[in-house]
């Protein structure tokens, strides 16, 4: 059975090289958390037709993130340095 693995930031060129690297296992399904999917889907083409689910949902938006995490074993962030994503602690 897979494992999911939410990837937070998958429309950068990082988050891009991580998906790929993840869908490369056999053993890992993976999630992406996007802001917007439908705007997303020409960009995410290649990986989406290896399998990525999109779900919609904001960083800054806490109960949008109810269904991005829902069934994970992993969260992985490739998210930009913007302040008001960064929690320190």
């Amino acid at each position: 059975m897979k494992q999911h693995v939410l990837l937070v930031g998958i429309t950068g060129m990082l988050g891009q090289k991580i998906a790929g690297a993840l869908l490369d296992r056999s053993d890992l399904a993976v999630r992406a958390l996007v802001r917007n999917s439908a705007a997303r889907r020409t960009d995410l083409a290649p990986l989406l037709a290896r399998g990525v689910e999109l779900v919609e949902g904001d960083l800054l938006t806490p109960a949008s993130l109810d269904a991005a995490v829902a069934g994970v074993s992993a969260v992985i962030s490739a998210v930009g340095n913007q302040d008001e994503l960064i929690y320190t602690g």
